[in-house]
């Protein structure tokens, strides 16, 4: 009986074997396109693989051979180490597992707003992977500033790029954190979890190597395996509640490296207001600026270095500037009394006496008024200009003319009328007789003294008129 069962068993898998080789056998080969091989349902292409030869850019194809592509299937790109950037198409609906894994130089992956569907560890130990983003149109996924992947409403985060740098605080409007959504991030050396958070994952932080320090809500209960797996460099664990609170939280095994941290119990993750000025800064002292935390009132202080430019006052000319030498001016600082001087330039115009007259003007010829400088001794000469009155010399007579003594112009010309004189006593005579009678100094002679009396007054006149006038 027991040699029909092993016989049994025998005919079996050689049926079983033929069966599979002649389906190996009759299977079509998949059809490829450039570097892609991939596979037809339903008339739409899955890509299946891709040639690993590829580098650089890759912008995949929306259409191979004569189908839409809308799926990346499972390890697809798996060990495409060469390749640095992919862009796929608006046609992709769907990335499946392990579709990017060991795309070791992979920087950046770029989502069409079509995805509706990314499958769990889709971008698995991918090192150099600094972010993947995602259109603004799409209504499934988002990215946030540093290429971090998130479901649309931010509520959950499914996947940190892998090369991730500090610092990142994880949106306050997470509640989920996706399982191994930050395993292999070497480069975080902190990361803060908002207040909400009640559970961290499998595998979340695993192999962040660089981990030094990680911020926990006092929200938390439960750690799940492996979350702190290969966290050798985590020194210190900051925890929002109390020592308590922390034996409350249920810590699952493989999370050896919480045993050596140092905790901080009642961590505040302080916001502190904008400081003010508790000790005004100079530039003699530093200056002081407090700061207060509006969640715990915790004080911080700052230091306010002191100023590397003084106070001014508005100075005391010391010296004062002439057109031979430069002034000072001396300034003081109003808060150390720390003084300066500056040069005031040497002025541009002299400092005049009063002129001295070195030329007395005349009628005929302008004078000169000479001012000398009392700083460096120049001169300068100044014209006084010609009289306009002459300098009358004695007065005119009858015979000689009144004339300026300086250009001797004629003031007063003579009057031409000879000098009154003292008379004389003649004898009298008697007329001889051929004199005329009528000449005798009687009568007539008479009338004709009055005359020449009268003409005399009148030429005395009209020369002293004349006189005057200048003639």
């Amino acid at each position: 009986m027991k040699i029909f069962k092993v016989a049994f068993v025998l005919i079996f898998c050689l049926l079983l074997i033929g069966a599979i080789a002649l389906l190996v056998q009759e299977a079509p080969e998949a059809p490829k396109d450039g570097y892609y091989t991939y596979t037809i349902s339903n008339g739409k292409a899955t890509i299946e693989s891709c040639d690993q030869t590829a580098t650089g850019e890759l912008i995949v194809p929306s259409v191979l051979g004569t189908f839409p592509v809308t799926t990346i299937g499972a390890y697809a790109f798996d060990g495409c180490i060469n390749v640095t950037d992919i862009k796929l198409p608006d046609s992709v609906t769907e990335i499946q597992m392990y579709a990017f894994e060991n795309c070791t130089s992979l920087v950046n992956i770029h989502i069409p707003d079509s995805v509706a569907s990314i499958d769990r560890d889709a971008f698995g130990n991918c090192p150099s992977l600094a972010g993947i983003w995602v259109d603004e149109g799409n209504t499934k996924y988002a990215s946030d500033d540093s290429g971090v992947l998130f479901y649309k409403d931010m509520v959950t985060l499914i996947r940190a790029p892998m090369a991730l740098t500090d610092p990142y605080i994880i949106p306050t409007t997470v509640q989920t954190i996706g399982e191994r959504a930050f395993q292999g991030c070497s480069n975080l050396t902190n990361i803060i979890i908002p207040d909400g958070i009640t559970s961290i994952d499998w595998y979340t932080f695993s192999d962040c190597t660089a981990l030094k320090v990680i911020t926990i809500p006092h929200s938390l209960t439960s750690i799940g395996y492996e979350v702190f797996r290969g966290c050798n460099s985590l020194t210190k664990v900051n925890f929002k509640g109390t020592e308590d609170d922390w034996g409350k939280i249920s810590v699952k095994t493989g999370n050896n490296p919480l045993n050596s941290v140092t905790f901080e119990y009642n961590y505040c993750q302080h916001t502190f207001d904008s400081g003010t000025v508790t000790k005004p800064v100079s530039c003699k002292e530093d200056g002081v600026r407090s700061y207060t935390c509006t969640q715990c009132g915790r004080i911080k202080l700052e230091t306010i270095p002191k100023l590397e430019a003084h106070d001014w006052d508005e100075g005391v000319k010391t010296k004062a500037p002439t057109c031979k030498e430069s002034g000072t001016i001396t300034y003081t600082c109003t808060i150390c009394n720390t003084k300066k001087t500056s040069d005031i330039p040497a002025l541009d115009t002299h400092t005049f006496g009063a002129g001295v007259t070195t030329k007395e003007p005349t009628c005929k010829e302008p004078g000169t008024m000479t001012y000398t400088c009392r700083y460096c001794g120049m001169t300068k000469e100044e014209t006084i200009i010609a009289l306009t009155t002459h300098t009358p010399g004695p007065p005119a007579t009858s015979t000689t003319d009144q004339v300026c003594t300086v250009c001797g112009t004629v003031l007063v010309p003579a009057t031409g009328t000879p000098e009154p004189t003292e008379p004389t006593t003649e004898p009298s005579t008697e007329p001889s007789q051929n004199e005329d009678p009528g000449n005798d100094g009687g009568f007539f002679g008479g009338i004709a003294d009055f005359f020449n009396s009268i003409g005399s007054f009148f030429e005395d006149m009209f020369s002293s008129f004349f006189s005057l006038l200048g003639f």
